[in-house]
């Protein structure tokens, strides 16, 4: 339930489900394949230090899930069901924490009988200000954000200016400044299509959770 209510499928629904729309009213996920797999993302977006180390050993090795739906060396290794918390149970790089909430959305869809198509309707028709930051975000070699225009993430990545001429000496294959990269970022740099992502996603997770 956490991991519905966190994502597009949970706001849609507090948007234009019932009023007043409070938790209770939210789509439960069953128990089974499915609400492993969105308890185990929830989990390692969440159980980011010691505090939550007791959580996570009770909870995770319950939380039998696939792995990443996609193959990127930007996403770190799946913990195995009997992995205690470490330092590397959580997400930390921007690219992987992103494809988390991605894999979430394709996982609350398929327990909810959506469609990819439906899903991706949601997403295109209710979330603009999100589509927004999404086609000018951009991710480094490593999953860090190189620029961003979300206004929640503001001082994450280089600013607009610094930014595009890096861009500009990256066209002409010219180093950039010196002093210029105040993030450590590793170029070259790319926007994902988060359209794109949740059907790598949904038809992944499709096949694997037999849905």
């Amino acid at each position: 339930m956490v991991a519905c209510a966190s994502r597009l499928l949970g706001s849609n629904h507090r948007r234009c489900g019932p009023h007043p729309a409070g938790v209770g009213t939210l789509p439960r996920p069953i128990r089974g394949a499915t609400a492993g797999a969105l308890a185990a993302r929830a989990l390692r977006l969440n159980c980011l230090t010691t505090h939550y180390a007791d959580l996570w050993d009770e909870v995770w090795p319950q939380s039998p899930s696939p792995g990443w739906s996609l193959d990127d060396p930007r996403l770190s290794p799946w913990p195995s069901l009997t992995s205690k918390w470490s330092r590397a149970s959580a997400l930390r790089n921007a690219f992987e924490r992103r494809w988390a909430l991605v894999e979430i959305d394709a996982l609350a869809a398929l327990e909810l009988g959506l469609t990819v198509d439906e899903l991706c309707t949601i997403y295109r028709t209710q979330f603009p200000v999100l589509r927004e930051y999404e086609r000018d975000t951009w991710f480094d070699t490593r999953g860090k954000i190189a620029f961003t225009a979300s206004k929640g993430l503001v001082g994450v990545g280089l600013d607009r200016k610094s930014f595009e001429l890096w861009q500009e000496h990256l066209r002409q294959d010219r180093p950039p400044p010196k002093d210029l990269d105040t993030q450590g970022l590793t170029p070259p740099f790319e926007i994902r299509d988060r359209e794109a992502d949740m059907a790598t996603a949904f038809r992944f997770f499709e096949e694997r959770l037999g849905r």
